[in-house]
Protein backbone atom coordinates (compact mmCIF):
# COMPACT_ATOMS: atom_id res chain seq x y z
CA UNK A 1 0.00 0.00 0.00
CA UNK A 2 1.03 3.22 -1.22
CA UNK A 3 1.05 6.28 1.89
CA UNK A 4 -1.44 8.60 1.24
CA UNK A 5 0.57 12.32 1.45
CA UNK A 6 -0.90 15.68 2.29
CA UNK A 7 0.15 18.40 0.72
CA UNK A 8 1.95 20.70 2.65
CA UNK A 9 -0.09 24.05 3.88
CA UNK A 10 0.33 26.48 1.93
CA UNK A 11 2.24 30.15 3.81
CA UNK A 12 2.13 33.89 2.18
CA UNK A 13 5.22 35.85 2.09
CA UNK A 14 3.35 38.09 4.66
CA UNK A 15 3.20 34.87 7.25
CA UNK A 16 6.23 33.61 6.48
CA UNK A 17 8.10 37.16 7.30
CA UNK A 18 5.63 37.45 10.23
CA UNK A 19 6.56 33.96 11.64
CA UNK A 20 10.49 35.08 11.25
CA UNK A 21 10.48 37.91 12.78
CA UNK A 22 9.34 36.81 15.78
CA UNK A 23 12.20 34.46 16.68
CA UNK A 24 14.73 36.79 15.22
CA UNK A 25 17.05 37.67 17.97
CA UNK A 26 17.89 41.27 18.46
CA UNK A 27 21.87 41.05 17.73
CA UNK A 28 20.41 39.19 13.96
CA UNK A 29 17.87 41.81 13.53
CA UNK A 30 20.81 44.86 14.00
CA UNK A 31 22.78 43.39 11.50
CA UNK A 32 19.72 42.97 8.81
CA UNK A 33 19.28 47.11 9.66
CA UNK A 34 23.18 47.79 9.54
CA UNK A 35 22.73 45.75 5.81
CA UNK A 36 19.64 47.92 4.98
CA UNK A 37 21.17 50.93 5.46
CA UNK A 38 24.54 49.69 3.52
CA UNK A 39 22.34 48.86 1.03
CA UNK A 40 20.54 52.42 1.42
CA UNK A 41 23.67 54.46 0.54
CA UNK A 42 24.43 55.13 3.87
CA UNK A 43 28.48 54.60 4.29
CA UNK A 44 29.91 51.86 7.01
CA UNK A 45 32.15 54.39 8.83
CA UNK A 46 29.44 56.42 9.59
CA UNK A 47 26.89 53.47 11.32
CA UNK A 48 27.48 53.47 14.93
CA UNK A 49 26.57 50.92 17.84
CA UNK A 50 28.03 50.73 20.94
CA UNK A 51 29.05 47.34 21.72
CA UNK A 52 29.55 47.70 24.94
CA UNK A 53 27.67 50.06 26.87
CA UNK A 54 29.07 49.45 30.86
CA UNK A 55 29.76 52.97 31.78
CA UNK A 56 27.61 54.26 28.91
CA UNK A 57 24.06 56.69 29.75
CA UNK A 58 21.42 54.39 29.88
CA UNK A 59 18.42 54.49 27.12
CA UNK A 60 20.89 55.78 24.20
CA UNK A 61 19.14 54.56 21.08
CA UNK A 62 20.90 51.40 19.33
CA UNK A 63 21.98 52.88 16.18
CA UNK A 64 23.09 55.87 15.31
CA UNK A 65 23.81 56.49 10.80
CA UNK A 66 24.48 59.30 8.73
CA UNK A 67 23.90 59.83 4.88
CA UNK A 68 24.58 62.96 2.78
CA UNK A 69 23.29 62.15 -0.50
CA UNK A 70 21.55 63.96 -3.48
CA UNK A 71 22.11 67.72 -0.98
CA UNK A 72 19.62 65.72 1.57
CA UNK A 73 21.93 65.00 4.79
CA UNK A 74 19.95 61.96 6.73
CA UNK A 75 20.38 61.48 10.67
CA UNK A 76 19.31 58.40 11.93
CA UNK A 77 18.71 57.03 15.58
CA UNK A 78 16.61 54.10 16.07
CA UNK A 79 16.34 51.57 19.31
CA UNK A 80 16.56 47.91 17.81
CA UNK A 81 13.86 45.45 19.66
CA UNK A 82 12.71 42.51 18.75
CA UNK A 83 9.13 41.80 17.62
CA UNK A 84 8.10 41.94 20.75
CA UNK A 85 10.60 43.31 22.99
CA UNK A 86 9.73 46.34 25.35
CA UNK A 87 10.93 49.56 25.43
CA UNK A 88 12.83 50.69 28.88
CA UNK A 89 12.05 54.32 31.03
CA UNK A 90 15.36 55.14 29.95
CA UNK A 91 14.98 54.74 26.16
CA UNK A 92 11.51 56.18 26.59
CA UNK A 93 13.10 59.75 27.94
CA UNK A 94 15.92 59.46 25.05
CA UNK A 95 13.50 58.92 22.26
CA UNK A 96 11.16 61.30 23.28
CA UNK A 97 13.82 63.79 23.39
CA UNK A 98 15.37 63.18 20.11
CA UNK A 99 11.86 62.80 18.76
CA UNK A 100 10.88 66.68 19.73
CA UNK A 101 14.48 68.02 18.23
CA UNK A 102 13.80 65.57 15.26
CA UNK A 103 10.20 67.66 14.91
CA UNK A 104 11.49 71.21 14.88
CA UNK A 105 14.85 70.19 12.51
CA UNK A 106 12.61 68.30 10.02
CA UNK A 107 10.38 71.07 10.39
CA UNK A 108 13.08 74.17 9.54
CA UNK A 109 15.21 72.43 6.75
CA UNK A 110 14.59 71.11 3.78
CA UNK A 111 18.04 69.73 3.31
CA UNK A 112 18.76 67.86 6.56
CA UNK A 113 16.10 65.03 8.09
CA UNK A 114 16.45 63.25 11.58
CA UNK A 115 14.64 59.60 11.79
CA UNK A 116 14.26 59.02 15.75
CA UNK A 117 12.26 55.49 15.84
CA UNK A 118 12.08 52.14 17.34
CA UNK A 119 12.85 49.18 14.71
CA UNK A 120 11.05 45.86 14.39
CA UNK A 121 11.60 42.85 12.67
CA UNK A 122 7.91 43.48 10.94
CA UNK A 123 9.18 46.72 10.27
CA UNK A 124 11.43 46.08 7.37
CA UNK A 125 9.36 46.90 4.57
CA UNK A 126 8.11 50.90 5.91
CA UNK A 127 12.20 50.84 6.72
CA UNK A 128 13.29 50.14 3.19
CA UNK A 129 10.43 53.01 2.21
CA UNK A 130 11.45 55.11 4.41
CA UNK A 131 15.77 55.28 3.74
CA UNK A 132 15.04 55.22 0.28
CA UNK A 133 12.74 58.35 0.48
CA UNK A 134 14.98 61.49 -0.28
CA UNK A 135 12.12 63.73 0.50
CA UNK A 136 10.78 61.98 3.46
CA UNK A 137 9.78 64.09 6.55
CA UNK A 138 8.47 62.77 9.88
Amino acid sequence: MRAVRTPAPTVTLEEYDRQVARGMSEAVWQNHVITLLLWCGFPRDTIYHTRNSIGSQKGFPDLVAIRHRAGVSTLVLVELKRQNGKLKKEQEVWLAALRSIAAVVNGMCSTVRVVVDVWRPADRGRILELLRNETWKE
